[in-house]
């Protein structure tokens, strides 16, 4: 079942002052630079939430021709194309918000304004979101992760007033309900990029103005079955937030993201999700793009492992 499996999609990003519809990809077992897909068919594809089966992806939180930030796509994830509506979200959760899930069921949560709302998809088939529950507070600019029971929620912020977070939360994905709290990541940050194996989650850079340097180059990681504060895992090649993020149970990629304010990077670099130690290298974003607020998700993530 896992044969032809481990290709990782990034939806659209901005870099100032375009935003951008792309889907690229990357196959997470080799290395080299991101190829194009397609394209998202709605108005805006910036800071989504991504949640996928070994067979499809989606992309919610999109702008619809109306302007409302409640729009969902889909794509099949073996086949290079354009997104497909799927449905509607319950709120506009996943506008600045983030996802995960399992090999049926997709779970988008927290997003614009103030929301502290979860939904969820059944991923093979086509509709609108449902509720699911509630975060522990509103947040936006979370990190997410997934094993095959589980989706924890990294990190995040309010708009107004300002603020960074640490939280660590989660839900169990075959239920419904609130969040429960799992724990501090190492330093308050908005945006990380969020991976995982079926055993270990890590949370790769971040914003905080704060701190130095505020834009973060620190990776995280917690063991998903249980609860506690993350531990020191390494750092990323270049500090940044807002990195569209995905793995393949193995490897955890960190595509893309913002550098500082207006300005974002092609960089491409991966971690051995069951050791610790620095990002490697991995190539450059397609065409020579310099994507932020891109959203990633893949065939093989850790919450497909059973």
């Amino acid at each position: 079942t896992q044969r032809g499996r481990g290709r990782l999609l990034s939806f659209g990003g901005y870099d100032s002052p375009s935003l951008h519809r792309d889907i690229q990809f990357i196959e997470i077992h080799s290395q080299g630079n991101s190829i194009d897909f397609g394209e998202i068919t709605e108005t805006t594809a910036n800071y989504t939430a991504t949640c996928s089966s070994s067979t499809r992806g989606i992309a919610g939180g999109l702008q619809d021709p109306a302007g409302n930030y409640d729009f969902m796509e889909f794509v099949t994830i073996a086949t290079q194309g354009n997104g497909t509506t799927f449905g509607d979200t319950s709120q506009t959760v996943g506008r600045i918000g983030a996802g995960g899930g399992s090999q049926t069921r997709g779970i988008l949560a927290g997003g614009a304004p103030f929301l502290t709302a979860i939904d969820f998809v059944t991923i093979a088939t086509i509709g609108n979101g449902q509720d699911f529950g509630d975060l522990v507070a509103a947040f936006q600019h979370l990190g997410g992760a997934s094993s095959p029971t589980r989706v924890i929620f990294a990190g995040g912020g309010q708009p107004s007033p300002l603020t960074y977070d640490n939280t660590i939360q989660f839900v169990t994905t075959a239920t419904t309900g609130n969040a429960t709290n799992f724990g501090d990541t190492t330093t308050a940050r908005r945006s990380p990029g969020g991976a995982s194996s079926e055993t270990r989650a890590v949370f790769a850079g971040g914003l905080n103005p704060g701190i130095s340097p505020a834009y973060r180059t620190d990776i995280d990681f917690v063991t998903m079955a249980s609860a506690g504060n993350a531990t020191d895992f390494g750092d990323i090649t270049v500090g940044r937030y807002a990195a569209a993020s995905s793995s393949n149970g193995i490897r955890g990629v960190f595509m893309g993201g913002y550098m500082s304010p207006g300005a974002s990077t092609n960089t491409i670099d991966f971690v051995s999700i069951a050791t610790t130690g620095n990002a490697t290298d991995f190539g450059d974003l397609t065409q020579g793009s310099t994507f932020g607020a891109g959203s990633g998700t893949s065939d093989s993530h850790g919450g497909l492992a059973e």
